[in-house]
């Protein structure tokens, strides 16, 4: 299930629905739940109670490891098939037009209107500092929340 699951992702395209995503991702859930659950249950099934703990701790680390590694190995894979020529800048100019300029230079900021002489400087505000006073009437005033101690 998993891998026909794959195979309708590899027909998306810009114009694929959301719900239509949606609903893949549902059942590839429900597909690697399907794979998932019984490897672990086949994987420790002949284990000895004493070694359980250990063995299930295996399995963690295989499958955490497998799921860091895999998605790097086909990201290198995908890298080193990449030809040299899409590796491109994907706003570089045709190469039919020699005149314009590439990168555009850079254009000087707007100039900001220059503050009034009687302005004063914003001084932002801060909070109190201290210790935030309690009002008398909370209970944590009182002496928590069951109240005064009583003698």
């Amino acid at each position: 299930m998993v891998s026909g699951v794959l195979l309708l992702f590899a027909t998306c395209d810009q114009d694929t629905g959301l719900w239509t995503f949606r609903a893949y991702m549902f059942l590839l859930g429900v597909g690697m739940g399907g794979v998932f659950m019984p490897t672990t249950v086949a994987s420790l099934a002949t284990v000895s109670r004493k070694d359980l703990a250990q063995a299930s701790m295996l399995n963690t680390v295989v499958r955490q490891t497998g799921g860091a590694f895999a998605p790097a190995a086909v990201t290198t894979a995908l890298v080193l098939s990449t030809p040299p020529t899409a590796a491109a800048h994907p706003r570089s100019p045709p190469t039919s037009t020699p005149t314009s300029p590439w990168p555009p230079s850079p254009q000087p900021p707007p100039s900001s209107p220059s503050p009034s002489p009687t302005a004063r400087p914003h001084r932002r505000r801060t909070r109190h500092r201290g210790v935030r006073r309690r009002r008398s009437g909370t209970t944590a005033a009182r002496g928590g929340a069951l109240g005064p101690a009583r003698s």
